[in-house]
Protein backbone atom coordinates (compact mmCIF):
# COMPACT_ATOMS: atom_id res chain seq x y z
CA UNK A 1 0.00 0.00 0.00
CA UNK A 2 1.59 3.20 -0.84
CA UNK A 3 1.38 5.69 2.43
CA UNK A 4 1.47 9.50 1.01
CA UNK A 5 -0.72 11.91 1.57
CA UNK A 6 -1.99 11.58 -2.70
CA UNK A 7 -2.72 8.02 -1.58
CA UNK A 8 -4.60 8.86 2.21
CA UNK A 9 -6.41 11.72 0.08
CA UNK A 10 -7.55 9.48 -2.69
CA UNK A 11 -8.65 6.54 -0.23
CA UNK A 12 -11.30 9.21 1.90
CA UNK A 13 -12.41 11.61 -0.98
CA UNK A 14 -15.83 10.43 -0.48
CA UNK A 15 -15.79 12.14 3.37
CA UNK A 16 -13.58 15.32 2.78
CA UNK A 17 -14.34 18.92 2.00
CA UNK A 18 -14.04 19.24 -1.70
CA UNK A 19 -13.04 22.82 -2.82
CA UNK A 20 -13.19 22.08 -6.76
CA UNK A 21 -13.55 26.36 -7.54
CA UNK A 22 -10.66 28.80 -8.31
CA UNK A 23 -10.13 30.11 -4.77
CA UNK A 24 -7.56 33.11 -4.10
CA UNK A 25 -4.46 32.57 -1.64
CA UNK A 26 -6.08 35.01 0.95
CA UNK A 27 -8.96 33.35 1.30
CA UNK A 28 -7.40 30.04 2.48
CA UNK A 29 -6.65 30.98 6.27
CA UNK A 30 -10.22 32.31 6.51
CA UNK A 31 -12.15 29.26 4.61
CA UNK A 32 -9.65 26.88 6.66
CA UNK A 33 -10.89 28.23 9.48
CA UNK A 34 -14.35 27.95 9.29
CA UNK A 35 -14.04 23.94 7.73
CA UNK A 36 -15.72 21.63 9.92
CA UNK A 37 -13.65 18.56 8.60
CA UNK A 38 -10.22 18.13 6.05
CA UNK A 39 -10.62 20.44 3.44
CA UNK A 40 -9.11 20.49 -0.12
CA UNK A 41 -8.60 22.80 -2.02
CA UNK A 42 -8.48 21.39 -6.06
CA UNK A 43 -7.34 24.92 -7.78
CA UNK A 44 -5.52 27.60 -6.63
CA UNK A 45 -5.07 30.66 -8.28
CA UNK A 46 -2.15 31.60 -9.69
CA UNK A 47 -0.46 28.05 -8.69
CA UNK A 48 -1.37 25.41 -11.43
CA UNK A 49 -0.83 22.43 -10.21
CA UNK A 50 -0.96 22.84 -6.46
CA UNK A 51 -3.97 21.42 -4.52
CA UNK A 52 -3.80 22.26 -0.81
CA UNK A 53 -5.36 20.82 2.42
CA UNK A 54 -5.98 21.47 5.88
CA UNK A 55 -7.99 20.08 8.87
CA UNK A 56 -6.51 16.60 8.82
CA UNK A 57 -6.36 16.30 12.77
CA UNK A 58 -9.40 19.17 14.18
CA UNK A 59 -11.97 16.61 14.90
CA UNK A 60 -11.94 13.03 16.07
CA UNK A 61 -13.51 11.63 12.86
CA UNK A 62 -10.21 13.12 11.01
CA UNK A 63 -7.74 12.14 13.97
CA UNK A 64 -9.80 8.73 13.33
CA UNK A 65 -8.78 8.24 9.54
CA UNK A 66 -5.35 9.15 10.38
CA UNK A 67 -5.39 5.76 13.42
CA UNK A 68 -6.93 3.72 11.26
CA UNK A 69 -10.16 3.06 14.14
CA UNK A 70 -13.79 4.53 15.00
CA UNK A 71 -13.49 8.28 16.78
CA UNK A 72 -14.12 6.72 19.81
CA UNK A 73 -11.17 4.58 20.44
CA UNK A 74 -8.68 7.57 19.18
CA UNK A 75 -6.86 8.36 22.56
CA UNK A 76 -6.89 4.27 23.56
CA UNK A 77 -5.15 3.69 20.17
CA UNK A 78 -2.71 6.75 20.68
CA UNK A 79 -1.71 4.96 23.83
CA UNK A 80 -1.57 1.53 22.05
CA UNK A 81 1.26 3.41 19.73
CA UNK A 82 2.99 4.54 22.68
CA UNK A 83 3.46 1.46 24.24
CA UNK A 84 4.56 -0.64 21.37
CA UNK A 85 7.23 2.20 20.74
CA UNK A 86 9.31 3.11 17.58
CA UNK A 87 10.47 1.08 14.35
CA UNK A 88 13.50 1.83 12.68
CA UNK A 89 12.72 3.80 9.41
CA UNK A 90 14.28 2.30 6.09
CA UNK A 91 16.49 4.77 4.01
CA UNK A 92 15.54 5.16 0.41
CA UNK A 93 17.71 6.77 -2.88
CA UNK A 94 15.03 8.03 -5.20
CA UNK A 95 11.89 9.39 -3.81
CA UNK A 96 8.97 11.16 -4.78
CA UNK A 97 10.14 14.09 -2.55
CA UNK A 98 13.08 14.91 -5.48
CA UNK A 99 11.62 14.67 -8.80
CA UNK A 100 11.67 18.28 -9.06
CA UNK A 101 14.98 20.16 -7.47
CA UNK A 102 15.74 23.90 -7.57
CA UNK A 103 18.84 25.43 -6.26
CA UNK A 104 21.37 28.24 -6.36
CA UNK A 105 19.45 31.16 -8.17
CA UNK A 106 16.04 28.52 -9.00
CA UNK A 107 15.10 28.71 -5.79
CA UNK A 108 12.21 30.98 -5.23
CA UNK A 109 9.60 30.53 -2.40
CA UNK A 110 6.79 32.18 -4.19
CA UNK A 111 6.83 28.90 -6.36
CA UNK A 112 4.66 27.66 -3.29
CA UNK A 113 1.25 28.49 -2.06
CA UNK A 114 2.46 29.52 0.94
CA UNK A 115 -0.71 31.19 3.12
CA UNK A 116 -1.15 34.18 5.39
CA UNK A 117 -2.75 32.79 7.84
CA UNK A 118 -4.63 36.12 9.43
CA UNK A 119 -4.91 39.80 8.26
CA UNK A 120 -1.87 40.69 11.39
CA UNK A 121 0.34 38.05 10.03
CA UNK A 122 3.13 40.29 8.13
CA UNK A 123 4.11 38.06 5.91
CA UNK A 124 3.06 34.63 4.74
CA UNK A 125 4.23 31.50 7.00
CA UNK A 126 5.06 27.76 5.99
CA UNK A 127 3.09 24.66 8.45
CA UNK A 128 5.51 21.85 7.96
CA UNK A 129 7.60 19.93 10.22
CA UNK A 130 11.31 21.04 10.86
CA UNK A 131 14.09 17.95 10.63
CA UNK A 132 17.30 18.68 12.62
CA UNK A 133 19.56 16.75 14.37
CA UNK A 134 21.61 16.53 17.40
CA UNK A 135 25.26 17.15 16.24
CA UNK A 136 26.88 15.60 19.83
CA UNK A 137 24.81 12.60 20.11
CA UNK A 138 23.60 12.06 16.26
CA UNK A 139 19.94 12.25 17.30
CA UNK A 140 17.51 13.31 14.84
CA UNK A 141 14.64 15.60 16.30
CA UNK A 142 11.47 16.73 15.22
CA UNK A 143 9.47 20.42 15.60
CA UNK A 144 6.50 22.13 14.39
CA UNK A 145 8.00 25.58 13.41
CA UNK A 146 5.94 28.53 11.44
CA UNK A 147 8.46 29.58 8.73
CA UNK A 148 7.34 33.23 7.74
CA UNK A 149 8.76 33.86 4.35
CA UNK A 150 11.16 36.89 3.88
CA UNK A 151 12.35 36.34 0.28
CA UNK A 152 12.90 34.21 -2.17
CA UNK A 153 15.13 32.38 -0.97
CA UNK A 154 15.09 33.14 3.24
CA UNK A 155 12.52 32.75 5.97
CA UNK A 156 11.95 33.38 9.85
CA UNK A 157 11.43 30.30 11.89
CA UNK A 158 9.99 29.65 15.39
CA UNK A 159 12.30 28.06 17.40
CA UNK A 160 9.19 26.67 19.08
CA UNK A 161 10.33 23.49 21.46
CA UNK A 162 13.51 23.73 24.46
CA UNK A 163 14.95 20.32 22.44
CA UNK A 164 15.51 22.60 19.12
CA UNK A 165 16.68 25.70 21.09
CA UNK A 166 19.82 23.52 22.36
CA UNK A 167 20.70 21.92 19.60
CA UNK A 168 20.50 25.54 17.83
CA UNK A 169 22.76 25.92 20.82
CA UNK A 170 25.28 23.51 20.35
CA UNK A 171 25.84 24.47 16.89
CA UNK A 172 26.51 28.45 17.49
CA UNK A 173 29.14 27.01 19.97
CA UNK A 174 30.80 25.29 17.76
CA UNK A 175 30.54 27.91 15.18
CA UNK A 176 29.11 25.55 12.26
CA UNK A 177 25.97 26.04 10.42
CA UNK A 178 22.74 24.21 11.38
CA UNK A 179 21.10 22.21 8.47
CA UNK A 180 17.81 22.24 8.21
CA UNK A 181 14.64 20.72 6.51
CA UNK A 182 11.22 21.63 6.21
CA UNK A 183 8.89 18.93 5.19
CA UNK A 184 5.24 19.86 3.69
CA UNK A 185 2.81 17.51 2.45
CA UNK A 186 3.21 14.14 4.05
CA UNK A 187 1.28 10.93 5.13
CA UNK A 188 -0.79 12.76 8.38
CA UNK A 189 1.33 9.79 10.12
CA UNK A 190 4.37 11.52 9.75
CA UNK A 191 2.74 14.33 11.37
CA UNK A 192 1.38 12.83 14.05
CA UNK A 193 4.54 11.29 15.20
CA UNK A 194 6.59 14.55 14.32
CA UNK A 195 3.96 15.73 17.57
CA UNK A 196 5.35 13.16 19.62
CA UNK A 197 6.76 15.07 22.60
CA UNK A 198 7.18 13.17 26.09
CA UNK A 199 10.49 11.63 27.14
CA UNK A 200 12.55 9.88 24.24
CA UNK A 201 16.32 10.50 24.53
CA UNK A 202 17.34 7.15 22.38
CA UNK A 203 14.80 7.60 19.22
CA UNK A 204 13.81 9.78 16.90
CA UNK A 205 9.58 11.04 17.06
CA UNK A 206 9.25 9.93 13.05
CA UNK A 207 10.04 6.37 14.71
CA UNK A 208 6.72 5.98 15.44
CA UNK A 209 5.00 6.27 11.99
CA UNK A 210 5.13 2.26 11.43
CA UNK A 211 3.56 1.56 14.51
CA UNK A 212 0.76 4.00 13.79
CA UNK A 213 0.51 2.75 9.93
CA UNK A 214 1.57 -0.81 9.96
CA UNK A 215 3.74 0.27 6.83
CA UNK A 216 7.40 0.98 6.59
CA UNK A 217 8.97 4.32 7.04
CA UNK A 218 10.41 5.40 4.32
CA UNK A 219 13.44 8.68 4.34
CA UNK A 220 15.41 9.74 1.96
CA UNK A 221 18.51 12.12 2.26
CA UNK A 222 18.45 15.90 1.26
CA UNK A 223 20.11 17.37 -1.57
CA UNK A 224 22.27 20.20 0.07
CA UNK A 225 22.47 19.17 3.73
CA UNK A 226 22.86 15.99 5.82
CA UNK A 227 19.63 15.33 6.81
CA UNK A 228 16.98 12.73 5.63
CA UNK A 229 12.92 13.38 5.39
CA UNK A 230 9.99 10.93 4.55
CA UNK A 231 10.47 10.24 0.88
CA UNK A 232 6.54 10.92 0.20
CA UNK A 233 6.54 14.15 0.94
CA UNK A 234 5.24 16.69 -1.42
CA UNK A 235 7.70 19.67 -0.80
CA UNK A 236 10.95 19.74 0.70
CA UNK A 237 12.90 23.18 1.57
CA UNK A 238 16.62 23.11 2.71
CA UNK A 239 18.81 25.05 4.13
CA UNK A 240 21.15 26.28 6.82
CA UNK A 241 19.98 28.30 10.20
CA UNK A 242 21.87 31.58 10.51
CA UNK A 243 23.84 31.43 13.88
CA UNK A 244 23.78 35.17 14.15
CA UNK A 245 20.95 36.72 11.83
CA UNK A 246 17.60 37.16 13.43
CA UNK A 247 14.46 38.38 11.96
CA UNK A 248 10.63 39.39 13.19
CA UNK A 249 8.54 36.28 14.42
CA UNK A 250 5.49 37.06 14.37
CA UNK A 251 2.53 38.63 15.78
CA UNK A 252 1.70 34.67 16.78
CA UNK A 253 -1.39 33.40 17.63
CA UNK A 254 -1.19 30.80 20.46
CA UNK A 255 -3.54 28.02 21.89
CA UNK A 256 -4.54 30.88 24.46
CA UNK A 257 -6.77 32.51 22.13
CA UNK A 258 -4.42 35.97 21.72
CA UNK A 259 -1.41 36.96 19.71
CA UNK A 260 1.05 36.34 22.27
CA UNK A 261 4.26 36.94 22.13
CA UNK A 262 3.35 39.71 20.19
CA UNK A 263 6.60 39.09 17.91
CA UNK A 264 10.33 37.99 18.66
CA UNK A 265 13.17 37.74 17.07
CA UNK A 266 14.12 34.61 15.79
CA UNK A 267 17.12 32.57 13.53
CA UNK A 268 16.64 33.34 9.71
CA UNK A 269 16.54 30.32 7.52
CA UNK A 270 18.81 30.87 4.34
CA UNK A 271 17.59 28.30 1.68
CA UNK A 272 19.77 26.23 -0.41
CA UNK A 273 17.40 23.90 -2.12
CA UNK A 274 13.42 23.27 -2.58
CA UNK A 275 12.61 19.79 -3.68
CA UNK A 276 8.99 18.59 -4.77
CA UNK A 277 6.97 16.11 -6.64
CA UNK A 278 5.58 16.63 -9.76
CA UNK A 279 2.24 16.73 -8.68
CA UNK A 280 2.36 18.60 -5.30
CA UNK A 281 -0.30 18.80 -2.27
CA UNK A 282 0.91 21.73 -0.20
CA UNK A 283 0.03 21.01 3.38
CA UNK A 284 -1.14 24.26 5.22
CA UNK A 285 -2.13 23.90 8.57
CA UNK A 286 -3.94 27.34 10.21
CA UNK A 287 -2.32 28.72 13.15
CA UNK A 288 -5.70 29.93 15.04
CA UNK A 289 -7.58 28.51 17.36
CA UNK A 290 -9.37 25.16 17.19
CA UNK A 291 -7.44 23.86 13.99
CA UNK A 292 -4.97 21.60 13.53
CA UNK A 293 -2.54 23.96 15.26
CA UNK A 294 -3.74 23.01 18.49
CA UNK A 295 -5.06 19.47 18.28
CA UNK A 296 -1.77 18.30 16.91
CA UNK A 297 0.07 18.82 19.60
CA UNK A 298 -2.49 17.47 22.22
CA UNK A 299 -3.26 13.85 20.98
CA UNK A 300 -0.57 12.24 22.41
CA UNK A 301 -0.89 14.45 25.78
CA UNK A 302 -4.32 12.93 26.16
CA UNK A 303 -2.81 9.14 25.44
CA UNK A 304 -0.06 9.97 28.01
CA UNK A 305 -3.14 11.37 30.45
CA UNK A 306 -5.03 8.51 30.07
CA UNK A 307 -2.19 6.03 31.07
Amino acid sequence: MKMDLHSFLEAFKEEVIEVKKKVNLEQIGALAAQAEDTIVFDQIEGYLGFRLVDRLFSTRKAQARVLGCKPTEVVKRLADVIRKGPVPLKEVEKAPCQERVFTGKEIDLSLLPVVRHTATDPYPYTTGFAVHRNPAANQYNAMYPRCGVLSRNEMVTSFVTPTANRILAQYKASGKPMPQAIAIGVHPAWELAACYSYPHEDWWELELFETITGEVGEVTKCKTVDLVVPADASIVIEGYVSLTRTAQDGPNPGPNMLFCPWAQEMPIFEVTAITMRKEPIYRHHQTTPFTDHQEMPRLFHEAILME
